[in-house]
């Protein structure tokens, strides 16, 4: 997920860019990582999740507990589906909290002010 979040947006970009060169495609994409089979449903549910949030606060239990409900999971699988939840939650907004800080530093150090 978080690989996603960093690099994702431009990997398409440097692909293209790297073919077009002629350039072969950088090790960090070739080697990136990959979900293991069965896990695409926790990465797709909780990027479904991630709109119900109330600004930076967590997902609500009540939009999990409805998730799980709707899928039809047992009360053993609902609890396994909300702790994963909760973790990926938890790294979501700490990567979202370390971006928000970098960025209000570079503000605040004027980078990339046109001069």
């Amino acid at each position: 997920m978080l690989y996603d979040l960093e690099q994702g947006p431009r990997e398409e970009r440097i692909i293209k860019q790297a073919r077009q060169a002629g350039q072969p495609i950088p090790d960090n994409i070739l080697n990136s990582p990959m979900l293991s089979p069965g896990l695409q449903f926790f990465y797709s549910s909780f990027v479904e999740l991630c709109t119900t949030r109330d600004s930076m606060g967590p997902i609500p239990w009540t939009a999990l507990h409805a998730y799980a409900q709707f899928h039809e999971m047992d009360p053993d699988e609902e609890d396994y589906f909300i702790i994963v939840m909760r973790i990926m939650d938890a790294a979501y907004t700490q990567w979202l909290a370390e971006k928000q800080k970098r960025a209000h530093k570079e503000a605040s150090a004027g980078v990339g002010r046109k001069r």
